[in-house]
């Protein structure tokens, strides 16, 4: 178990001592989830698969039900409203691409914090 746990601490803070900046930690935690449901998990992977941000996969018959169509609408990202986001964010990231970051900043209706970067 503390093998599996570490490989996720790794994708999302770095894989090794050298790809992570102590000094940042507080930044992450603050904006880090503390937790993610399995409903999260397969809304990424499913976001990872499309390569679009899409509302939540209820398969064929529960999406034809919820979304009136066989596969799930795109997410429309105009309608989040927070003028507080922070993207978190690095060049090795395993979890999020620089592009789909550019994608959201094109996207969100409110700019988001810049000019935080380390090493």
């Amino acid at each position: 178990m503390q093998g599996f746990c570490q490989k996720i601490f790794y994708a999302i803070m770095g894989f090794s001592a050298h790809h992570m900046d102590y000094v940042y930690n507080w930044l992450i935690s603050d904006y880090h989830p503390i937790g993610v449901r399995h409903v999260g998990g397969h809304l990424f992977a499913t976001q990872l698969i499309t390569k679009r941000p899409t509302k939540f996969d209820f398969r064929e018959s529960g999406n034809i039900v919820r979304y009136g169509q066989p596969v799930p609408p795109e997410y429309d990202l105009s309608t989040i409203n927070s003028t507080n986001i922070a993207l978190i964010y690095a060049a090795n990231d395993w979890l999020n691409d620089i592009k789909d970051i550019a994608y959201l900043r094109v996207h969100l209706k409110y700019p988001t914090r810049r000019g935080i970067t380390w090493s």
